[in-house]
Protein backbone atom coordinates (compact mmCIF):
# COMPACT_ATOMS: atom_id res chain seq x y z
CA UNK A 1 0.00 0.00 0.00
CA UNK A 2 2.69 1.98 0.62
CA UNK A 3 3.34 2.28 -3.18
CA UNK A 4 -0.34 3.55 -3.81
CA UNK A 5 0.37 6.57 -1.42
CA UNK A 6 3.71 7.37 -3.35
CA UNK A 7 2.04 7.17 -6.32
CA UNK A 8 -0.45 9.59 -4.93
CA UNK A 9 1.90 11.77 -3.95
CA UNK A 10 3.10 12.18 -7.24
CA UNK A 11 -0.57 12.70 -8.65
CA UNK A 12 -2.13 15.07 -6.22
CA UNK A 13 1.41 17.58 -6.33
CA UNK A 14 1.82 19.44 -9.45
CA UNK A 15 4.58 20.49 -9.72
CA UNK A 16 5.37 22.06 -13.38
CA UNK A 17 7.81 24.83 -15.01
CA UNK A 18 6.21 26.99 -17.79
CA UNK A 19 7.61 28.43 -20.68
CA UNK A 20 5.41 30.04 -23.45
CA UNK A 21 3.26 26.76 -24.38
CA UNK A 22 5.44 23.98 -23.38
CA UNK A 23 5.17 22.46 -20.00
CA UNK A 24 7.39 20.45 -18.08
CA UNK A 25 6.22 18.39 -15.49
CA UNK A 26 8.71 17.90 -12.25
CA UNK A 27 6.30 15.11 -10.85
CA UNK A 28 4.98 13.17 -13.74
CA UNK A 29 1.48 12.05 -13.66
CA UNK A 30 2.77 8.75 -15.47
CA UNK A 31 5.38 7.62 -13.16
CA UNK A 32 2.98 8.46 -9.70
CA UNK A 33 0.50 5.82 -12.03
CA UNK A 34 3.00 3.28 -12.74
CA UNK A 35 3.71 3.55 -8.60
CA UNK A 36 -0.01 2.83 -8.00
CA UNK A 37 0.08 -0.26 -10.27
CA UNK A 38 2.44 -1.43 -8.40
CA UNK A 39 1.22 -0.65 -5.36
CA UNK A 40 -2.07 -2.72 -6.67
CA UNK A 41 -0.49 -5.64 -7.65
CA UNK A 42 0.34 -5.80 -4.25
CA UNK A 43 -2.92 -6.11 -2.74
CA UNK A 44 -4.88 -7.08 -5.86
CA UNK A 45 -5.78 -10.40 -4.12
CA UNK A 46 -7.26 -8.28 -0.95
CA UNK A 47 -10.59 -6.91 -2.88
CA UNK A 48 -12.33 -6.27 -6.36
CA UNK A 49 -12.13 -2.65 -5.90
CA UNK A 50 -8.45 -3.07 -5.95
CA UNK A 51 -8.71 -4.99 -8.96
CA UNK A 52 -10.78 -2.67 -11.01
CA UNK A 53 -8.06 -0.06 -9.88
CA UNK A 54 -5.54 -1.28 -11.11
CA UNK A 55 -6.59 -1.73 -14.23
CA UNK A 56 -8.02 1.70 -14.51
CA UNK A 57 -4.40 2.60 -13.11
CA UNK A 58 -2.66 0.88 -16.11
CA UNK A 59 -4.99 2.70 -18.66
CA UNK A 60 -4.03 5.95 -16.92
CA UNK A 61 0.14 5.54 -17.02
CA UNK A 62 -0.20 5.56 -20.73
CA UNK A 63 -3.20 8.44 -20.69
CA UNK A 64 -0.99 10.56 -18.59
CA UNK A 65 2.33 9.77 -20.40
CA UNK A 66 1.38 11.00 -24.02
CA UNK A 67 -0.28 14.25 -21.96
CA UNK A 68 3.13 14.71 -20.30
CA UNK A 69 4.54 14.57 -24.06
CA UNK A 70 2.14 16.76 -25.34
CA UNK A 71 2.52 19.51 -22.60
CA UNK A 72 6.23 19.01 -23.30
CA UNK A 73 6.35 20.05 -26.84
CA UNK A 74 4.06 22.60 -26.23
CA UNK A 75 1.38 20.98 -28.44
CA UNK A 76 -1.37 21.03 -25.54
CA UNK A 77 -0.69 24.76 -24.23
CA UNK A 78 -1.20 25.86 -28.15
CA UNK A 79 -5.22 25.63 -28.11
CA UNK A 80 -6.84 26.07 -24.85
CA UNK A 81 -9.85 23.90 -24.79
CA UNK A 82 -7.24 21.48 -25.62
CA UNK A 83 -5.60 22.05 -22.42
CA UNK A 84 -8.46 22.28 -20.33
CA UNK A 85 -10.00 18.65 -21.54
CA UNK A 86 -6.73 17.29 -20.81
CA UNK A 87 -7.10 18.75 -17.13
CA UNK A 88 -10.59 17.67 -16.69
CA UNK A 89 -10.02 14.39 -18.08
CA UNK A 90 -6.93 13.59 -16.12
CA UNK A 91 -8.79 14.97 -12.50
CA UNK A 92 -11.65 13.29 -13.00
CA UNK A 93 -9.59 10.09 -13.49
CA UNK A 94 -7.28 10.54 -10.72
CA UNK A 95 -10.54 10.90 -8.42
CA UNK A 96 -12.10 8.07 -10.18
CA UNK A 97 -8.93 5.41 -9.58
CA UNK A 98 -8.51 6.85 -5.71
CA UNK A 99 -12.51 6.31 -5.45
CA UNK A 100 -12.08 2.81 -6.46
CA UNK A 101 -9.01 2.53 -3.84
CA UNK A 102 -10.98 3.97 -1.28
CA UNK A 103 -13.61 1.49 -2.03
CA UNK A 104 -11.11 -1.24 -1.53
CA UNK A 105 -10.35 -0.57 1.83
CA UNK A 106 -13.84 -1.84 3.45
CA UNK A 107 -12.65 -5.06 1.75
CA UNK A 108 -9.24 -5.15 3.35
CA UNK A 109 -10.64 -4.61 6.40
CA UNK A 110 -12.96 -7.14 6.72
CA UNK A 111 -10.70 -9.76 4.92
CA UNK A 112 -7.69 -8.94 7.64
CA UNK A 113 -9.78 -8.00 10.59
CA UNK A 114 -8.04 -4.80 10.54
CA UNK A 115 -8.33 -1.27 11.34
CA UNK A 116 -8.22 0.99 8.35
CA UNK A 117 -10.57 3.54 9.08
CA UNK A 118 -12.51 2.93 5.53
CA UNK A 119 -15.36 5.07 6.32
CA UNK A 120 -13.38 8.20 7.76
CA UNK A 121 -10.77 7.81 4.41
CA UNK A 122 -13.47 7.74 2.46
CA UNK A 123 -15.67 10.87 4.26
CA UNK A 124 -12.74 12.74 3.43
CA UNK A 125 -12.16 11.73 -0.27
CA UNK A 126 -15.60 13.11 -0.80
CA UNK A 127 -14.90 16.17 0.90
CA UNK A 128 -11.27 16.32 -1.59
CA UNK A 129 -13.46 15.46 -4.29
CA UNK A 130 -16.17 18.25 -4.38
CA UNK A 131 -13.16 20.84 -3.76
CA UNK A 132 -11.21 18.47 -7.20
CA UNK A 133 -14.35 18.87 -9.20
CA UNK A 134 -14.61 23.09 -7.65
CA UNK A 135 -11.17 23.56 -8.95
CA UNK A 136 -12.22 22.40 -12.56
CA UNK A 137 -14.95 25.27 -12.22
CA UNK A 138 -12.38 27.46 -11.46
CA UNK A 139 -11.19 27.30 -15.59
CA UNK A 140 -14.16 29.11 -16.24
CA UNK A 141 -15.32 30.84 -13.22
CA UNK A 142 -12.09 32.55 -11.55
CA UNK A 143 -13.01 33.63 -8.61
CA UNK A 144 -13.20 29.57 -7.56
CA UNK A 145 -9.56 29.49 -7.44
CA UNK A 146 -9.60 31.14 -3.94
CA UNK A 147 -10.94 27.53 -2.97
CA UNK A 148 -6.81 26.47 -3.66
CA UNK A 149 -6.84 26.56 -0.09
CA UNK A 150 -9.19 24.13 1.29
CA UNK A 151 -8.17 22.26 -1.62
CA UNK A 152 -4.71 21.84 -0.56
CA UNK A 153 -5.39 21.16 2.60
CA UNK A 154 -8.64 18.48 2.18
CA UNK A 155 -5.90 16.66 -0.33
CA UNK A 156 -3.33 16.95 2.66
CA UNK A 157 -5.50 15.72 5.47
CA UNK A 158 -7.00 12.82 2.55
CA UNK A 159 -3.32 11.98 2.34
CA UNK A 160 -2.23 11.46 5.63
CA UNK A 161 -5.01 9.61 6.70
CA UNK A 162 -4.74 7.55 3.54
CA UNK A 163 -0.75 7.34 4.91
CA UNK A 164 -1.86 5.92 8.38
CA UNK A 165 -4.18 3.31 7.28
CA UNK A 166 -0.72 2.02 4.93
CA UNK A 167 1.17 1.92 8.01
CA UNK A 168 -1.54 0.17 9.68
CA UNK A 169 -2.03 -2.51 6.86
CA UNK A 170 1.94 -3.03 6.76
CA UNK A 171 1.91 -4.22 10.42
CA UNK A 172 -0.89 -7.24 8.83
CA UNK A 173 1.43 -10.28 9.07
CA UNK A 174 2.38 -11.25 5.34
CA UNK A 175 1.90 -8.26 3.93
Amino acid sequence: MSKIFGGFLLIFFEYNITKGNIVLGLLPDFVGYICIVAGLCDVVTDGAYFRKARLLAIILSFYSAVVYVLNLLGIAGKWQILSWALSIITTLATLGISYLIVKGLPEAEQKYNAKLSSKSIRICWMIMAVFQVVMILALWVPVLVLLMVPNFLATIVFLVMFFQACKVYGTIPGK
